[in-house]
């Protein structure tokens, strides 16, 4: 039976079928299926998808698809849906082919492995902050001592990058010691105490970019002045519009990476850096998700390294 079905009409009477009530789940699903089976024309060495029968389906090539899937990076949650939808599929379609012999039956969906957080210790800080300097000596901008602020606030304070990207100078205390109602992604707002690196930073940073924006569009109205981000990128600005002089994602990223050059620091390492010193001093874990903005004890328990 098997070599006489063609593998994409098996898919297509599934999804015709099982699929068509809901279009996300549509989408998802062919999406999902889409994928296997562009692989196995690929893994089999086939000119064209109509050369595949329901027989070419089988656990081996499932195994070297999960392979496959993995070395070009794909999440957990990517692998273990899209095996979900291979399993669904073969429990579905047994009503329509009662004798079928699925290959999922005994196959196992990989485990999930457990995340290496990425932390970033005193003296590699001291290196990164000396990078900076030297980086800033070599050629003094704005942009490289923005970036110099922008590394120290988020290894001082914890920050998401949309967190740091979308920051007003009214979160800004007067004293530089404080962030006020930053919103986290769970919706919630919370106030943000800053290190002594991260408040001199500032302290640094804020002079050269009240200079900046004056050499861009001269004096403002306080009101236009407090929609401004704190990190401000004339990249694509317009003076009508306040928020179009907010850093890029990808810049902020890129930016962190030239500042740690060799060590690979990124965005995030930092924000885990800043929880796991927190809860060595604090050894209040409550405390940390808030500064964090967790809606759940557990991610920070993860982002922590905390039993």
């Amino acid at each position: 039976m098997s070599a006489q079905i063609k593998l994409f009409d098996f898919f297509q009477q599934y999804l015709n079928y099982f699929c068509q009530k809901n279009k996300n789940t549509l989408r998802a699903k062919r999406a999902d299926i889409d994928d296997f089976v562009n692989f196995c024309q690929y893994f089999y060495g086939l000119s064209q998808i109509a050369k595949l029968s329901l027989q070419h389906w089988n656990e081996h090539v499932t195994g070297r698809y999960v392979e496959h899937l993995e070395s070009k990076g794909a999440s957990y949650s990517t692998i273990a849906r899209r095996i979900a939808t291979l399993k669904h599929v073969t429990h579905a379609m047994r009503r329509f082919y009662p004798d079928f012999s699925s290959p999922m039956d005994t196959f196992k969906t990989p485990r999930k492995q457990v995340r290496q957080f990425r932390f970033v210790s005193t003296d590699e800080e001291q290196v990164l902050r000396s990078n900076a300097k030297k980086r800033l000596k070599e050629k003094e901008s704005f942009i490289r001592l923005r970036n110099q602020a922008l590394f120290d606030i988020l290894i001082g304070s914890g920050l998401r990058v949309e967190e740091a990207r979308i920051l007003q100078m009214t979160q800004l205390d007067e004293d530089c010691e404080w962030l006020a109602s930053v919103r986290a992604k769970t919706g919630t707002y919370r106030n943000i105490p800053l290190t002594e690196q991260a408040t001199e930073a500032l302290r640094c940073y804020l002079p050269a970019r009240a200079e900046k924006i004056h050499a861009l569009i001269g004096d403002l109205p306080n009101e236009v002045a407090a929609e401004l981000p704190i990190f401000v990128s004339s990249y694509n600005a317009q003076i009508s519009t306040p928020h179009s002089f907010r850093m890029g994602q990808k810049s902020i990223w890129r930016a962190i990476n030239e500042i740690s050059s060799e060590n690979k620091v990124n965005p995030h390492s930092l924000r885990h850096t800043f929880a796991k010193r927190l809860i060595e001093r604090s050894e209040d874990l409550q405390q940390v998700q808030k500064v964090l903005g967790h809606s759940d004890l557990r991610v920070t328990r993860l982002y922590t390294g905390s039993n």
